[in-house]
């Protein structure tokens, strides 16, 4: 199921339990006590919406509705894994007001394609790196979270994967989480709101996380105060970004606001895709037209 969809959607971990089971850990039983679990397998979707199953369609039926949900924070992932060790840096911000607290962000390695028994296992988690508590309240609050870590030999480094989620321990509500890809895209809006016009500014950071060049395709677009997107999406682009190795790349861009914008509330999205067009990070932001 999880190949049904791309890694901007969703962020699957397969926390293994149970005597006998070579992938489960004391980390693993850990999140099993977390939320006060019996019986196996359970998904559970956001923290929060648990099912004891394995019907594909109730699951996916489940997981169709939890996307349609917005999120009230962003994350960017960046890191490097090498063959025996790497770093992973974790930026989120908020895009609305945040009312959830005792806010964690979790950082989780995992690994795929492992062969035992006779099967094949993806999204096992390996390794939970050391959480961090944070406070996010209004629209622009910004916390980084950095970490390194060391692969255990028997780990394939190029099947190790990287999510990092934020969480509230009081009601274990996922609030949004995010996968390392080969590359991502952060945006920092020059301003919280823009008179009719003027030109809203922001900036783009756009880095590599692959050990060799590539070239990505990057392209923005706009919702409209009314929650629709504007007809003439996308606004920039598409247009092809070559990025070397581990290569930062910043750029400053721009939009003219025409006098008849509509007042209110905007979001403003980046998204990044390989020339094969399959979609690999995107970020967002919100941003207000005023007289």
């Amino acid at each position: 199921m999880a190949g049904e969809y791309d890694p901007t959607q969703i962020a699957p971990l397969v926390w293994h339990v149970g005597s006998g089971d070579p992938f489960a850990t004391s980390e693993t039983w850990a999140r099993f006590y977390y939320y006060n679990l019996v019986y196996t397998p359970t998904f559970m979707l956001d923290g929060w919406d648990q099912y004891v199953g394995t019907s594909y369609y109730t699951v996916k039926s489940k997981l169709d509705n939890h996307l349609l949900d917005p999120s009230s924070v962003s994350i960017d992932v960046a890191g490097v894994i090498d063959d025996t060790d790497g770093e992973v840096t974790v930026d989120v911000t908020a895009l609305y007001t945040i009312s959830q607290l005792n806010l964690k962000v979790r950082i989780v390695l995992y690994e795929s394609r492992i062969y035992w028994g006779g099967r094949w296992f993806d999204h096992t988690v390996r390794d939970v790196l050391p959480e961090q508590s944070i406070t996010l309240s209004q629209p622009g609050d910004h916390v980084q979270v950095q970490r390194s870590f060391t692969l255990q030999p028997t780990w394939v480094a190029e099947n190790m994967g990287i999510v990092a989620f934020v969480q509230s321990d009081v009601d274990k509500r996922i609030l949004q989480a995010a996968n390392l890809t080969e590359a991502t895209v952060s945006l920092t809006p020059h301003a919280l709101s823009f008179p009719r016009g003027s030109t809203m500014g922001y900036s783009a950071l756009l880095m590599s996380n692959m050990d060799g060049p590539q070239t990505v395709v990057a392209y923005g677009e706009v919702w409209l105060p009314n929650g629709n997107p504007y007809p003439g999406n996308p606004v920039k682009g598409p247009v092809n970004v070559p990025l070397s190795a581990f290569q930062m790349r910043q750029m400053h861009l721009g939009h003219h606001i025409p006098m008849g914008a509509p007042l209110g509330d905007y979001i403003y999205k980046v998204t990044l895709e390989t020339l094969g067009g399959d979609v690999i990070d995107n970020d967002e932001f919100v941003f207000t037209v005023t007289e």
